[in-house]
């Protein structure tokens, strides 16, 4: 029992030593000091960056690809006295939970305090995000954290715009709005105030829009560094300003074209119903094109600021080849012994040429610019999947060529035969006509003569 006791009274005791060598972690970090911060990716695919606010990122970001549920230790080095911010923006991502487009969203961001006097050499904190200072070996004493009675309050008391209506109404809790606007809106003016007069607003004031989405960020940072950020995500109606006749159809012209981008075309613009609109210009191929829409279909068109639009371009890489598919003139589309029709070659769909005669089922006929401006007819063999320029010759299966061989060598015979029957005709006929010529000459001779002996008698 003794025994028992005194295991018990050295248990206490190592555990009471080895608790006195475990860090002592605080929830702030002095100016200069270390510390990190956990971020998680929740239900976010896709490429992400990391920004800091009044810190320096030194480690963590590797490879910046959130899948679900991954997550990412931050660690940095602390500014100014106040608070320092990590956050974690989408790049290129999405919320599989409900498919929304997070790129240049925050996903996630965590803060930590930044405090004179405490130990600037502190260690990293937790997954919390706090920063931590720590002292070891017994007999150290703690460093008292100096008190920021400067103000935290970021928050905004109002927030408005001056067209359409936010959704949903002001509040200071709700951070993120969206506006739906007319497409004749080209800018908004923000105006913003906040709840404490000692904290900064920044993002507000007049505001270019864009037709499509439109994110508009207003930053409210508190006296002590703290920022919070409020979103308005604008969405300009697309539907275009601009219309352009091009046969039966009125094209208007995209008013949304930042993504729009055109291989071995340089930016230019052209004038369209006395409005400057923008264009691509290819010097190899001679032609200018603009970005129109049918109803909801977009298309490059090609056009001319004297003859207007004169054909569709469509660009695509086929087998090898950089073609323009471009509208075929009704003139060209019926060809002999062919039925234009729609065509899939390389998963590419465009309009074209098939046989009738189905011996020549696995060929094809295709009509498109090449790089130079050219216009060219292509000729697809489906079997072994390749595309040639078209000789103009039309294709001729090897049992059809021997046909031919055998026919032609049938007709030679046959020429020959009747060449020859009628050389024997001929000379038949002339011997014909000379035997009678010669029979007359007998015949007027011989009656010549009857005559003479009459007059002798």
């Amino acid at each position: 029992m003794k025994n028992k006791f005194i295991k018990s009274i050295m248990m206490i005791f190592t555990l009471f030593i080895l608790i006195s060598y475990i860090p002592v972690q605080a929830a702030n970090v002095a100016p200069g000091g270390s510390f990190s911060v956990t971020l998680a990716c929740g239900s976010i695919e896709g490429s992400v960056r990391f920004d800091a606010s009044n810190a320096t990122i030194t480690g963590g970001t590797g490879d910046s690809w959130c899948d679900r549920n991954k997550t990412f230790t931050i660690t940095a080095t602390a500014g100014s006295q106040g608070t320092a911010t990590i956050s974690m923006v989408g790049v290129d991502a999405t919320n599989v939970s409900d498919l929304s487009d997070y790129s240049g969203k925050t996903i996630n961001s965590s803060s930590v305090s930044i405090v004179a006097n405490s130990t600037p050499s502190g260690n990293t904190g937790g997954g919390s995000g706090s920063g931590s200072s720590s002292s070891s070996g017994s007999g150290s004493s703690a460093t008292t954290p100096v008190v920021d009675n400067r103000s935290s309050n970021n928050n905004l008391a109002s927030l408005s715009i001056s067209e359409g209506q936010l959704s949903p109404a002001f509040s200071s809790d709700v951070t993120e709005y969206s506006v739906e606007l007319a497409s004749s809106v080209s800018s908004i003016t923000v105006n913003a105030s906040a709840s404490d007069s000692k904290a900064s607003v920044s993002g507000t004031g007049e505001i270019s829009l864009n037709a499509g989405d439109n994110r508009i960020e207003i930053t409210v940072t508190a006296e002590n560094g703290n920022p919070k950020l409020y979103v308005i995500n604008a969405y300009v109606d697309e539907t275009p300003l601009i219309y352009v006749p091009y046969g039966n159809d009125e094209l208007g012209v995209v008013r949304n074209l930042s993504a729009v981008q055109l291989d071995g075309f340089e930016e230019t613009t052209v004038q369209i119903n006395g409005n400057e609109v923008k264009a691509w210009r290819s010097p190899t191929r001679n032609i200018t094109v603009v970005y129109l829409q049918k109803d909801d279909e977009k298309n490059f068109y090609i056009y001319d600021e004297t003859k207007g639009v004169t054909s569709i371009y469509r660009q695509v890489a086929l087998l090898g080849n950089t073609l323009g598919l471009v509208d075929i003139p009704e003139e060209l589309q019926e060809r002999a012994g062919m039925v234009y029709q729609e065509l899939t070659i390389d998963d590419v769909t465009l309009m074209g040429w098939v046989y009738e005669d189905k011996s020549f089922s696995n060929y094809s006929l295709i009509y498109a610019m090449d790089d130079m401006g050219e216009y060219r007819y292509y000729q697809y063999e489906s079997t072994q999947n390749t595309l040639q320029l078209y000789s103009g010759a039309a294709a001729v299966t090897q049992e059809d060529y021997e046909n031919l061989v055998n026919q032609n060598a049938s007709m030679q015979l046959y020429f020959y035969i009747a060449l020859g029957g009628c050389v024997v005709l001929l000379l038949t006929t002339i011997y014909g006509l000379v035997s009678v010529s010669r029979y007359k000459k007998r015949l007027l001779s011989k009656g010549n003569e009857i005559n003479d002996m009459n007059k002798a008698d």
